[in-house]
């Protein structure tokens, strides 16, 4: 009876473990997703608030957003060069600091295209 009761508490701090970590891993893909949908969100506002003329001239900005409980703080960077003709890269960056097993991390995501200007 004794070894039983030893295997099947060893079973319940397995079980345990591995509810941790996938519960970590999900929140973890989670803040990752959030992210990305915030930084594909300021691309498009980009794209649909400025001309191609007045992207090189636009100076990034940070911004921050709330998503499911989460600050998310936004900047933008704008570069002149590009392998196009008539188009410029920009680039934005996501950061958020996550609590992962007590532990404080910062994380950030880029997203990076190319805008250009349409040869209407």
């Amino acid at each position: 009876m004794m070894v039983a009761s030893v295997i099947v508490l060893l079973l319940f701090f397995g079980l345990a473990n591995v509810y941790t970590s996938s519960r970590r891993q999900l929140v973890h893909e989670e803040d990752l997703r959030n992210a990305t949908a915030v930084a594909q969100a300021r691309l498009e506002s980009l794209r649909h608030e400025y001309r191609y003329e007045d992207l090189p001239g636009l100076s990034g900005s940070d911004t921050t957003y709330v998503v499911g409980g989460r600050d998310f703080v936004v900047t933008h960077a704008v570069a002149g060069e590009s392998p196009e003709d008539r188009a410029t890269t920009v680039t934005v960056t996501v950061a958020w600091t996550a609590n992962y097993s007590g532990s404080t991390q910062s994380r950030s995501v880029d997203c990076t295209t190319i805008l250009g200007r349409s040869l209407d």
